[in-house]
């Protein structure tokens, strides 16, 4: 019995055996949270992308968020 590294659910058979292409090693995420993470990464021209690809120190942004 394998958990899911993200989410903690027990995973299935399949899930359990599933290779990721580019590591070649076992993905331990269930298929909701692959899905999920696919999704994440492919999306990378999102705003919240290009908001968080312009904040070089995020210290400074979280203390200006802080005085408005």
């Amino acid at each position: 019995m394998s958990r899911c590294k993200a989410c903690d659910v027990i995973m299935n058979e399949f899930e359990m055996r599933r290779i990721d292409r580019a590591t070649g090693e076992y993905s331990e995420l269930c298929s909701d949270c692959l899905s999920a993470s696919n999704e994440a990464t492919r999306d990378i021209d999102s705003p919240m992308h290009t908001i968080l690809d312009d904040i070089v120190n995020p210290f400074e942004f979280l203390a200006d968020m802080e005085e408005q």
